[in-house]
Parts: structure tokens; sequence; C-alpha cells
């Protein structure tokens, strides 16, 4: 991950463990981008393929930077066909 906020911890984003899957376009590595802190109002996470740079962002004001991982991760790892666990 690139582009982190400084005072990033780890333990309050336990959506930083969950595995990205490649890129649903060219099947490229995809990245995950944090913007944002619990001090900042707004906060987003972004999926970025490398390869296409195609992207994906969940922004919130209100909800955790978890909660913007974990959203943007579910709906960047869902395939047609295939159910949200």
């Amino acid at each position: 991950m690139k582009n982190q906020p400084e005072n990033l911890n780890e333990t309050e984003i336990p959506a930083l463990h969950t595995i990205i899957r490649p890129c649903p376009f060219c099947g490229g590595d995809a990245e995950l981008i944090l913007r944002g802190n619990t001090f900042t109002k707004k906060r987003n996470a972004e999926i970025r393929c490398g390869n296409c740079n195609v992207e994906m962002v969940v922004g919130a004001i209100r909800n955790s930077l978890d909660w913007c991982a974990k959203t943007v991760i579910a709906k960047w790892n869902k395939r047609v066909g295939e159910h949200c666990i």
C-alpha cells in the first residue's frame, strides 16, 4: 500500500489483512490506498489496478476508515454471479 496516512494504526483497520482479488478487467494486481484518519472529517479507501488504472473509491464522513476499506474491498472482490458473504 502506498499513500497511507502517516499515523495509520493497522490494529484499528482489520480490513488491511483482507485479500484483494486481481483486477476484474485485466487480471492485474490491485492496490488499496487509504486517505484520512480518525481526526479528519472525510475518509476514503480506493482500490486501483496497477496495470489498467481502473479504480473504485468509497468515501465517508461519519464512518471509520476500516468501514471504507471493508466496503471497497467487498465491492472490488465481488464478481458477476457470485453472492457476497
